[in-house]
């Protein structure tokens, strides 16, 4: 068990509120909270959440007025990979940390996040006292957490951690940064050549070691900084904050009266420039391909950083020529006003306050069209450190390698292993898409990580050198991992399954129906997948198309037969009837959950499905579980019955048209528009007829899918729609609120996607409601 204080950047921007946010929905603030947090608590506060408590922390803190410092501690407080403790002991972790600072009674919040490898419990705690208002200062605070991480260790029987911490603040902080960006600390530069700068014995020998390393030492307020300058911004660090002996009052003591930086020294030639080079990586840095992705990068900033400046300025000039042809306007406006107008007082004093109110508009507008341009520019010439820039790097020529260089970072080997697969990996080539999975992110650990929006909370972890699943995963979780299995590692060689018996039994049977070779951990399992391998040979036709079902028609056109979809399709799997050993099995091959059916839902044995020759978007209709309702022509058209009574009312009447045999609740008939809805579609279409040009055609949305862009909502009749446009089209879809959330956060003209299943994916996310 680690502790660590995450530091607020500025005391003065320090929001309780921006950070509840972040805890419970992540930096995009577009993640569910039940996909995020396991556990949330407080304490000695009246609301039993953290929502609502963190009002209460933030008025505490506003009673104290003199305290210059941050009034609020961020720890966190991060288990091994694979350790799991319960509510009751993060409660009882949170109320030890707090008593060891001295804080019990302070209030605080805390959230437990499920999200990574390392389950981990954000503490924020209020350091004003909620009676005195006094602030508690922590003195030797991280000893204290470090004794009490140990003894709650060996409380709860967790695997012993290193509680050896730093010793000075710097070097935590320097830490945090190259752990964070993967990039070398100013701190670290110096930390190179602090032991020459103890050798010199005069300011001027000072002087010249700094400048044989590109850097300046000056003096700044009561105190000495070491300078130097990064992509033409200046970077700086307490001399003190590198070592004590390197403050100002002692190397005045040792050297004498401070002495300026000598103009003879500019001859000096630097041995070494300060430029953040990659830190924390295993590969060796004077590899040719470590060194080229590090140029890539390098030289993605250096043009991001002219691009910025430039239209920065120009951004700026823009503002500054219409505030000028403003104020231009502005005084003509009141000249003309006082020649109108002078002697008649009342009409020129009506008149002048609304031009004020023109004018102060006008310059209003200017500058939110700056501020708009300016944020504009940082979100197409982002700042990204190196290591944010290997995560979301997706150019097709630095992909495989970034994902590489990302693995070879030190720690990137502690991951969790319940469900796994593994073999001789060879491919790391990038699957953004699988069957039912997406690739979500990439960590900093060069993780792949896919999500599905169908299999919610199912997890398929990609480390480079295994595949990990989520403790509890569906077929559908199943099927896509060894899909990406299939990808990953070499096809002549088994999949070693391991994990509990609710995986490795999911694993047998899915790999057994899609033809590959497998080694479960579990001998029980193994003979299972060899006996299922063994049964479904007689269902094969061939490779890509496993199963063919065959059944028996009345008539003389022979047998019909009904081929899968493709490998993996859970069509193809065979009457768990029909294969021997499943029966003592129970549960679900979909959901890997007990669902046992009813004898009286069963299908009788020997029952058999009787289908015509038809074209294949014909429609047939369920008299009961085992027959099919047929017209005297059905060859080529067919009708659903309605269903008996004695279903159990387990299917619903659908209501039909009669003359035309369609149901009047499709998506985008007449039956079912609202009203409103349709003449505001009428109104546009009227529009467009009439040649308005920025005016295109509407249509409702039904089951149109691909890339739209986004055009805007529209609230009609208590309803939200979503106006996306494709191919001079605008289609009016009706949105969710989660929909409606996703949708506010993004810009005007982006591009969304719609999947063939209604799924809305905005900015590489699902939205999980249609």
């Amino acid at each position: 068990m680690i502790v660590k204080e995450a530091v607020m950047r500025s005391t003065q921007r320090e929001s309780i509120a921006n950070l509840d946010e972040y805890l419970s929905h992540g930096k995009s603030r577009k993640i569910a909270e039940t996909d995020r947090v396991a556990y949330s608590f407080t304490a000695n506060t009246v609301a039993d959440n953290p929502h609502d408590a963190r009002i209460e922390l933030d008025a505490t803190a506003r009673c104290n007025r003199r305290a210059k410092s941050s009034k609020f501690l961020h720890l966190i407080i991060s288990n091994k990979a694979g350790e799991h403790l319960s509510c009751e002991q993060w409660q009882k972790t949170a109320q030890e940390m707090a008593a060891a600072l001295n804080m019990q009674q302070h209030q605080f919040i805390a959230y437990v996040h499920k999200d990574t490898d390392h389950e981990h419990m954000h503490l924020v705690i209020c350091k004003v006292h909620p009676e005195t208002y006094k602030l508690n200062v922590m003195s030797f605070g991280w000893s204290k957490l470090s004794d009490t991480a140990a003894r709650l260790e060996h409380e709860f029987a967790l695997s012993p951690d290193n509680h050896l911490t730093v010793n000075t603040k710097a070097e935590r902080q320097s830490q945090a940064i190259e752990r964070v960006s993967g990039q070398q600390s100013f701190f670290s530069y110096i930390a190179e050549f602090k032991d020459q700068l103890f050798k010199a014995s005069t300011w001027a020998e000072f002087h010249e070691i700094c400048a044989e390393h590109s850097v300046a030492i000056k003096k700044s307020g009561r105190g000495m900084v070491f300078t130097t300058i990064k992509d033409d911004r200046e970077v700086c660090i307490k001399a003190s904050a590198v070592d004590r002996s390197l403050s100002f009052t002692k190397l005045e003591k040792k050297y004498g009266e401070y002495t300026p930086y000598a103009a003879n020294l500019s001859t000096v030639v630097p041995v070494s420039v300060y430029e953040g080079k990659p830190a924390g990586f295993s590969l060796d840095s004077e590899d040719k391909k470590f060194k080229q992705i590090y140029a890539a990068y390098k030289t993605e900033q250096i043009n991001n950083q002219r691009s910025k400046t430039f239209l920065t300025a120009a951004a700026h000039e823009k503002f500054r020529k219409n505030k000028a042809e403003l104020n231009k306007l502005k005084r003509q406006a009141y000249r003309a006003l006082k020649i109108a107008y002078g002697k008649r007082q009342n009409i020129y004093t009506a008149e002048k306050q609304r031009f004020d109110e023109l004018f102060d508009k006008k310059e209003k507008s200017n500058r939110e069209d700056l501020k708009q341009d300016l944020s504009n520019i940082s979100s197409l010439y982002p700042t990204a450190t190196y290591l944010d820039w290997l995560k979301n790097n997706r150019d097709p020529l630095f992909e495989k390698q970034s994902k590489e260089i990302l693995q070879s970072r030190r720690g990137a080997k502690s991951l969790s292993e319940d469900n796994r697969i593994e073999g001789i990996y060879l491919n790391v080539e990038i699957t953004h898409t699988l069957r039912f999975f997406n690739l979500a992110k990439r960590t900093g650990s060069g993780q792949d990580i896919f999500t599905s929006a169908i299999a919610r909370g199912d997890l398929i972890r990609d480390d480079g050198r295994r595949l990990i699943v989520s403790k509890h995963p569906s077929m559908l979780t199943v099927t896509d991992a060894l899909l990406l299995a299939r990808k990953r590692f070499a096809p002549d060689q088994p999949l070693i399954i391991n994990g509990n018996a609710d995986f490795q039994r999911q694993a047998a049977i899915m790999a057994a129906q899609m033809g590959l070779k497998i080694q479960c951990a579990s001998n029980k399992y193994q003979d299972l997948y060899l006996r299922l391998q063994g049964q479904h040979h007689e269902y094969k036709h061939n490779r890509n198309n496993p199963f063919i079902f065959t059944g028996a028609r009345s008539g003389s056109r022979g047998a019909f037969s009904y081929r899968a979809e493709s490998v993996g399709s859970f069509f193809a799997i065979p009457k768990l009837t029909e294969l021997s050993g499943l029966e003592s099995l129970g549960g679900s091959p979909i959901t890997g959950i007990d669902q046992t059916v009813p004898q009286s839902r069963q299908q009788t044995a020997g029952s058999s499905v009787h289908l015509p020759q038809m074209p294949s978007s014909d429609v047939a209709g369920v008299q009961q579980r085992n027959k099919m309702l047929l017209q005297p022509d059905s060859g080529h058209s067919m009708d659903i019955e309605r269903l008996s009574e004695n279903d159990n009312g387990l299917r619903r009447e659908i209501p039909l048209n009669r003359k035309n045999g369609r149901s009047l609740s499709t998506a985008g008939s007449a039956g079912s528009v609202d009203p409103d809805l349709k003449s505001f579609i009428d109104k546009r279409n009227i529009l467009h007829r009439n040649g308005t040009t920025d005016v295109c055609e509407h249509q409702i949305f039904t089951n149109e899918n691909g890339k739209f862009e986004f055009m805007g909502m529209r609230n009609i009749n208590r309803k939200t729609y979503a106006l996306l446009k494709q191919k001079d089209i605008i289609y009016v879809k009706e949105l969710s609120a989660y929909a409606i959330k996703r949708l506010k956060a993004s810009s005007l003209h982006t591009y969304v996607k719609v999947l063939k299943n209604g799924t809305l994916e905005v900015n590489g996310r699902h939205n999980r409601r249609k």
